[in-house]
């Protein structure tokens, strides 16, 4: 499943990219998926914001995007080493 991200998500974090330092970013579902719905609306979208999934699409347009998974969301930890197992180059 691909997860769409703003044009002007991507733009701005080519040009933090630019700047040569890690980007320190929330990542992950820290709730339930069940629970996320439970939310008032705008922090839905907050909390959606973070899914790994977004990062995977992101790493995927950036791929050398020096990024600093914040806390990789309690509930969405098995997706993050997905993540890091797929994109990680070994060093």
């Amino acid at each position: 499943m691909k997860i769409l991200i703003q044009k002007k998500t991507i733009e701005l974090m080519k040009l933090l990219h630019e700047t040569g330092l890690p980007i320190i970013s929330c990542s992950g579902r820290a709730l339930p998926y069940k629970d996320v719905y439970r939310l008032p609306k705008n922090l839905q979208h907050t909390v959606e914001s973070q899914v790994i999934k977004r990062f995977e699409t992101l790493l995927n347009v950036i791929p050398d995007l020096n990024l600093i998974f914040a806390h990789g969301g309690l509930y969405q930890s098995d997706e993050l080493i997905e993540l890091m197992k797929n994109i990680l180059k070994p060093i």
